[in-house]
């Protein structure tokens, strides 16, 4: 954990915004060597999965920032702690958790993300996005 007079490093920081919603730097931690991307996790405050991080990244979607696939990959990453990778053996597993407040909500939205672009699956359409948004805001007053 930092304390808070500790400054971040570049990786850790993009780390931990990621794990907050913000999509800006998926792809580069992607092909970061799982080594380095392991040591970020170690050094950030490990942040939660919240109802607000989910609700940046449903906004970045439904304004046209995000695309449904880096939604997807976020999704996957938060879910199993790393990036999908052609040998499942040759990617890290960082131990990314949900608020406990909302844990519930947090995994049933990230898994419905994440499930997305599975094959055979509807793709989601404005109106499930909408639900989605319209979940978390509920649970959040």
């Amino acid at each position: 954990m930092n304390d808070s007079n500790h400054t971040l490093s570049p990786l850790t920081a993009r780390l931990e915004a990621l794990v907050n919603g913000d999509l800006t730097w998926l792809n580069d931690l992607d092909v970061q060597p799982i080594a380095l991307v392991e040591s970020a996790w170690r050094t950030s405050s490990h942040p939660t999965v919240t109802l607000r991080a989910i609700s940046v990244v449903l906004s970045g979607i439904r304004q046209g920032i995000w695309t449904l696939e880096a939604a997807h990959d976020w999704a996957y990453f938060v879910m199993h702690g790393g990036f999908p990778r052609h040998n499942p053996f040759n990617r890290s597993d960082l131990d990314i958790e949900y608020d406990p407040h909302y844990e519930e909500l947090v995994a049933e939205l990230v898994m419905r993300l994440e499930r997305s672009q599975d094959e055979g699956q509807k793709p989601l359409t404005t109106k499930d996005f909408d639900s989605m948004a319209a979940l978390v805001e509920q649970a959040g007053r």
